[in-house]
């Protein structure tokens, strides 16, 4: 059983300053737009930061496209630190996934790499830096993609994005992580966080003084909901709105309506409601193990604008799969005899913090070893005390049993595995590569929890066969 340590002391002191809004713009697909990542300055409660922004052509972030265009994106690198941008849940050429080593080598400081390849989604997905900790100083933004046809009409897109924040320096944490000979979790971890934050954020707010939108009485409303945290799995609260959850991860499920969802680390929901009457309606999302919450308020002209804690008294319980029982994909994959099956088993050691798959780390984990047209399945074996949201690049999965049983689960990018559970996930290997499969706890993934699925006729780079020592070839069967 694992034990609190010391915390780091880092009281916020004062309010956030208004920011723009986080917006996303629309572009042709004929010329190539500018994704541009920088350093800014950020006040979160009295604390100035230095942050990462992703700025658009427009002045906005992120992107917002249509399906059936192309992302024509030079992204261009501001920094003095090398980067890439990973196109978190799209199913896209290998080649322009953005993980460094593995896709492409890194965007140097001051350089800049063009992307361009046809959207062939709709939903509500992300864009991140893969690179070392830059995700954890909000180096990311969101993607969404529109149908051909465009936004649907008479619904106002709403996109939240909540990033979870430390005011310690990601090296500073990570040293403490990684301090030899300890077997406890840092930074006063528990079993649910291993780096607790010090603060939620909604669209880079906190609930001192929240992002409003403004709405009208009877307007429906689809909120997409970005869980863009580095280590907080949040409780996305609906408050007394009406709901109804239509997607999950960018893929439509039948629906479900309640006022309380799951959204781990790196997932994504997008519920539909009506404004009902006049008013303000906060939209708050909960940290997990933590007491910590934030959130946007939608708000009719004129109302009163509530003044909402970022504390509660009692951390926020952990997950179930409760309501992984309740989700079932809208469009689920044919059913077909199963080609490969691999079984992932998930292990931590505190003493040397490394997040093992197969008792291996990155980038000494094998692949999985993949032809295109097989039905693939994987099981995911929690061994460890702490969940873990595990994300494969490159394609959706339908979720297909839970412990053992079957089940008619979602189409996912990005699942949650509780801790001493078993979660098999099945896809069809129709998009050749080398693609990363990872748990999306930032400081895991550094730690070593991530492999790879290589396609056996794909021929991988160079610089990924040098990191991982991996044979040009696929082993004899």
């Amino acid at each position: 059983m694992m034990t609190k340590s010391k915390t780091f002391k880092m009281l916020a002191t004062a309010g956030l300053a208004i920011l723009p809004l986080y917006s996303v713009s629309s572009y042709a697909a004929q010329a190539p737009i500018t994704l541009t990542v920088h350093n800014t300055q950020l006040n979160i409660d009295g604390h100035n930061e230095t942050v990462y922004q992703i700025t658009n052509s427009a002045g906005g972030n992120g992107f917002t496209g249509r399906e059936g265009e192309n992302f024509n994106a030079i992204v261009k690198n501001d920094t003095d630190k090398p980067i890439t941008l990973h196109w978190h849940g799209l199913v896209d050429p290998n080649k322009e996934d953005g993980v460094p080593d593995v896709t492409q080598l890194p965007i140097p400081p001051h350089g800049q790499q063009h992307y361009d390849f046809k959207l062939n989604q709709t939903g509500t997905y992300w864009m991140h830096s893969h690179v070392g900790f830059e995700e954890a100083r909000l180096m990311a933004a969101p993607f969404i993609i529109y149908p051909k046809s465009g936004p649907e009409a008479n619904v106002k897109n709403v996109t939240m994005m909540v990033q979870d924040f430390n005011y310690a320096s990601p090296n500073s944490i990570w040293k403490a992580l990684t301090k030899p000979n300890e077997s406890k979790l840092k930074i006063n971890g528990n079993e649910i966080n291993d780096v607790p934050p010090n603060v939620l954020l909604a669209n880079r707010h906190t609930l001192k003084k929240p992002e409003i939108v403004r709405v009208k009485v009877g307007e429906k409303v689809r909120l997409r909901f970005i869980n863009g945290s580095t280590d907080t799995n949040v409780y996305l609260n609906m408050g007394k709105l009406d709901n109804t959850l239509i997607a999950v991860d960018g893929q439509g499920v039948k629906p479900v309506n309640g006022n309380n969802y799951q959204v781990a680390i790196a997932q994504r929901s997008d519920v539909l409601f009506t404004v009902p009457h006049k008013g303000a309606f906060p939209i708050i999302a909960e940290g997990e193990g933590t007491k910590l919450r934030t959130g946007i308020i939608l708000a009719t002209e004129g109302a009163k604008i509530p003044n909402i804690s970022e504390k509660v008294n009692t951390e926020y319980p952990a997950y179930n799969y409760k309501q992984l029982l309740q989700l079932h994909a809208k469009t689920p994959l044919a059913k077909r005899k199963v080609d490969e099956h691999y079984t992932l088993n998930l292990t931590g050691d505190m003493t040397k913090y490394a997040w093992e798959i197969n008792g291996k780390t990155w980038p000494n984990t094998p692949p999985l070893w993949v032809s295109k047209g097989e039905r693939v399945e994987v099981t995911l074996n929690n061994e460890s005390m702490m969940p873990h949201p595990m994300h494969l690049h490159g394609t959706d999965f339908q979720i297909v049993s839970l412990n053992g049983k079957a089940i008619d689960g979602p189409m996912r990018d990005t699942v949650n595995v509780l801790p001493h559970s078993k979660v098999t996930i099945a896809f069809d290997a129709d998009n050749p590569g080398v693609w990363a499969f990872h748990c999306h706890i930032l400081w895991h993934a550094d730690a070593g929890m991530m492999t790879t699925v290589r396609y056996r006729d794909y021929p991988a780079p160079q610089y990924y066969l040098n990191l991982t020592h991996q044979p040009a070839t696929a082993p004899k069967a």
